[in-house]
């Protein structure tokens, strides 16, 4: 039974950091017999529990593939976006946006392929994009009406925070929105953010110059959440704002202005701006 070990978020766009958990599937070429299945449940278990003791730690929405719904045949699996195309729902677009972006890590890279070049045409249709366009309106970039930062809600911890931004779901979590979205109606497979706006064709509805800045923005966004991790020896994304310098302040609220303007646009065109 030829088998392909799928990731899925972050480990399928490689900018893991080190308090991402494991996203992780299973994608089987035929519908296993009873003594294929076992061996696959044991094969999942081992290596799921392998990479939480390495440090990756075992994700706590169960998108691993020691869950048996994430191990399914290629037929299943096209069937599966079938479905997800058919019934674009908010709470079904909130669960399988993660899936989204997918990255053969070990196995038959063919059989993956296979999934992926079934599936194109399913994720162009244009009620899924707009499903998908509506779903990224629904995350707004942490700036008041009178462009003023919005901070975070403390957490009950020992650090104190007063003036934090979580710079990975208010910001860099829309840029990768933003270029799944493109990518998918230009029929792009890549599941990097930054390779998916580089990849963009003259005919995307994404000029070059915005894709450009989004990479830019990522790029700077990413290194203030990295810094902030190593320095305050952290895993999560909170970054203070009160701990960047004046001309880094000006530059976020610059990027925050930029993603909202990319992503009411992209929610235009996909969705006719429909929130």
């Amino acid at each position: 039974m030829m088998f392909a070990w799928l990731v899925y978020g972050s480990q399928a766009r490689e900018d893991q950091t080190m308090g991402s958990d494991q996203d992780n599937g299973l994608l089987l070429a035929n519908r296993p017999s009873q003594s294929q299945a076992d061996y696959f449940a044991a094969m999942a278990e081992y290596v799921c529990n392998g990479l939480a003791k390495c440090g990756i730690k075992l994700c706590d929405g169960n998108i691993m593939a020691s869950n048996p719904a994430l191990r399914l045949s290629l037929e299943e699996a096209v069937e599966e976006a079938k479905q997800w195309v058919k019934a674009p729902t908010k709470d079904a677009i909130m669960h399988f946006n993660i899936f989204l972006d997918v990255r053969c890590a070990a196995g038959d890279v063919s059989l993956f392929k296979q999934l992926q070049k079934r599936r194109a045409p399913l994720m162009q249709q244009k009620m899924f994009l707009a499903a998908l366009a509506r779903h990224s309106n629904e995350i707004s970039v942490p700036l008041s009406m009178f462009q003023k930062f919005i901070y975070e809600k403390a957490k009950n911890d020992k650090r104190k925070e007063k003036d934090v931004i979580d710079l990975k779901t208010r910001a860099v979590a829309l840029i990768n929105n933003i270029a799944r979205i493109y990518a998918l109606a230009d029929g792009i497979l890549l599941p990097n953010t930054l390779a998916r706006l580089e990849a963009l064709s003259s005919s995307s509805q994404l000029s070059k110059r915005d894709a450009a800045n989004l990479r830019d923005i990522w790029l700077f966004l990413n290194r203030l959440r990295w810094r902030h991790q190593l320095d305050n020896k952290v895993t999560d994304n909170r970054v203070s704002v009160s701990m960047l310098s004046s001309i880094e302040k000006h530059q976020l609220k610059a990027a925050f202005k930029a993603i909202d303007r990319t992503n009411q646009a992209m929610v235009m065109k996909f969705s006719g701006g429909i929130s």
